[in-house]
Formats: structure tokens, sequence, C-alpha cells
């Protein structure tokens, strides 16, 4: 079943709009989202089931600054998940973790189109450009609320070619 998004500014994706924080509360352990955090819930609700409550929060979130998620983080404990969402529908981008294992995926519709939801709080994305050329990119991104952004690009590999010394396969493991 695909989730419908909606993107909160309503326009295309650049690369960084790609990002956004997962948020997921698990029901069984509250009674009801507590009156400071409805209007969060309520603005960027994506998913709802009997077991949770998923919303996407944009990178520019105030409540990154604000100090927001600290409170969620607080008041929720074990009972609420931050990830690190990447959005896209290039099918032939390969989204793992930095282990090089697969990670959580969902089909999604964003502006119209289906898009794929990958999401954990560290991600490797690998794009071949030339499979017979050995030509691929590999970039690692991981969520950290304590820095400017919360997406940290913490890796950037662009091969060399047919006798580099690197292959897809040492950053994917399938």
């Amino acid at each position: 079943m695909a989730h419908s998004m909606r993107s909160n500014k309503g326009e295309q994706m650049s690369v960084i709009d790609n990002f956004m924080i997962e948020v997921t509360f698990k029901k069984k352990r509250f009674d009801k989202i507590p009156e400071q955090f409805e209007k969060l819930v309520e603005e960027n609700l994506q998913y709802e089931s009997d077991e949770r409550i998923v919303l996407d929060l944009p990178l520019d979130w105030s409540g990154l600054k604000d100090g927001t998620v600290f409170s969620l983080l607080k008041y929720f404990g074990d009972a609420v998940y931050l990830a690190l969402a990447y959005i896209t529908g290039d099918n032939s981008a390969i989204v793992v973790d930095t282990d090089g294992k697969p990670v959580d995926r969902y089909p999604i519709v964003l502006h119209g189109m289906q898009m794929t939801k990958y999401v954990k709080k560290r991600l490797r994305v690998v794009h071949v450009l030339n499979k017979e050329e050995n030509i691929f990119q590999v970039e690692e991104y991981i969520l950290d609320l304590d820095s400017a952004s919360a997406v940290v690009k913490v890796l950037s590999v662009y091969s060399a070619g047919k006798y580099s010394r690197f292959r897809v396969e040492d950053f994917v493991k399938r």
C-alpha cells in the first residue's frame, strides 16, 4: 500500500529536500498526544495506524533549533523514534545503511509521483552511473540533532572508472 505524502512547501524537491526527519510514535506507550505536541502532529501527520503515528518533518523545522525535538524525546522516551528519511523516484539509486545492509523502505506518492522512502538514522546512497566502466558515486548521511543541519554528509566517493580499486560491491551488501 502506498502512503500519500504532502510536501510542506508544495514545490518540486531539490537534492537536500530529498531528506526529511521521520518521527514514529508507538501508540501503546501513551494514551494521547499531549496538548503541546498536537499542532505538530496535525501539521505533519503522514501515516497513522492502531500501533503507530508517523510524522515527516522538513529539515528546516523550527523545532530542531528551539528545543522542541529534545522535548519530544524527553517526554516520550523510547516510545518515539527519530530517523533520517530519504525520498527518491530514482529506481537506479541503491539506498542502504552505512554498513551496506538493506534499510526499511516504503512506497509513497509525492507530487502525484510514485516515490520510495528509505528510513534509517544512517543512510548510504549509491548511484551507479556506468556499470561496465565501474563509474559510481557513494554518499553517506547521518541524522545529527546537535549539528547546525540535522542531516550531515559524512562521506562522498566518486569512482575512478574500471581501473579503480573500489567496486560498488564494496559499498552494498546483497
